[in-house]
């Protein structure tokens, strides 16, 4: 068996090529990932990207400065906290963990809360029996899990970056 295994082994690529002989092998596993649905007034690109977005795909969400970038992205990642099987994980480049809760909240409870003038009627307001609940529901699951995870990390270099974004997989 020995030898056998030895004559029949396939060569070491040190490097991430893939022959084109060895491609075939890979199809089925390709077709059949499971995809990640958007939310509905993104019905039309479901359907451009053939059912959704493929789990472990990264993609890009590129526009002018202003065009809503941010208001669609947290649109998709609302919608995937409450209908995806998996548990999502953000990372924004953009907002501190602080502002991202406070854009999230806003958009589950349907009322801006930077809107208000004063810092201390936003804080009551969200201190409210019913706010409370709506925030308990954003943030955990029916079991009382975390619903979602936030990668806080703008300071940190690109590998450190890497590794955080290991331990969130």
């Amino acid at each position: 068996q020995f030898v056998a295994d030895f004559y029949n082994a396939k060569e070491i690529v040190q490097s991430s090529i893939v022959k084109s002989t060895e491609i075939d092998d890979l199809l089925e596993a390709e077709l059949l990932l499971k995809k990640v649905g958007l939310p509905s007034f993104m019905e039309m690109m479901q359907r451009m990207m053939a059912g959704g977005i493929p789990k472990g795909y990264i993609i890009n969400i590129i526009g002018e400065t202003g065009c809503g970038k941010t208001s669609i992205t947290n649109e998709m990642i609302y919608h995937w906290i409450f209908n995806c099987p998996y548990k999502m994980a953000v990372s924004s480049q953009e907002l501190t963990a602080g502002q991202y809760g406070v854009a999230m909240l806003s958009r589950h409870i349907g009322n801006k809360l930077n809107l208000f003038e004063k810092g201390e009627d936003a804080v009551a307001f969200i201190n409210k029996p019913e706010i409370l609940e709506k925030r308990q529901e954003l943030w955990k699951d029916e079991v009382g899990e975390e619903r979602w995870l936030l990668l806080d990390d703008r300071e940190g270099t690109l590998n450190e970056f890497k590794l955080q974004c290991e331990k969130l997989y």
